[in-house]
């Protein structure tokens, strides 16, 4: 009865079980972690700018912000960029093996069986 059940899990609710967690979870964790949502958001702001009060400055410091401030932005762009770049790529790959992983899911209770017959047939030649 306790290998029926088992299998009988295995072969719904934790196959949906893996299917969630494998694929929806761990992309969540992923992009929650690069933060990618924001980084899109803020993708053209500036990285880490001192910000200098030019209202009133001459014409010369404001020139001197605006170049910093390009400057800034384009930095921010880049790094952004290069962030929101790793995490597309790490979502893909854990798409790619969470898929391997439920397409395998099936099969994974068979490997003593194939764990076995491998065994013998090693052992015999």
């Amino acid at each position: 009865m306790l290998i029926v059940d088992l299998l009988g899990w295995w072969y719904s609710r934790g196959w949906a079980w893996a299917l969630n967690y494998m694929l929806v979870k761990k992309t969540s964790v992923i992009a929650n972690f690069f933060s990618i949502n924001e980084l899109l958001k803020t993708l053209f702001a500036p990285f880490r700018q001192d910000s200098i009060n030019t209202k009133n400055a001459p014409i010369s410091l404001r020139l001197q912000a605006l170049g910093e401030n390009i400057i800034s932005r384009f930095f921010g762009l880049i790094i952004r960029s290069a962030l929101i770049v790793v995490g597309v790529l790490l979502i893909l790959l854990n798409a790619i093996l969470g898929l391997v992983s439920i397409l395998l899911w099936p099969l994974l209770p068979l490997s003593p069986v194939v764990a076995v017959i491998l065994t013998v047939v090693k052992v015999g030649v």
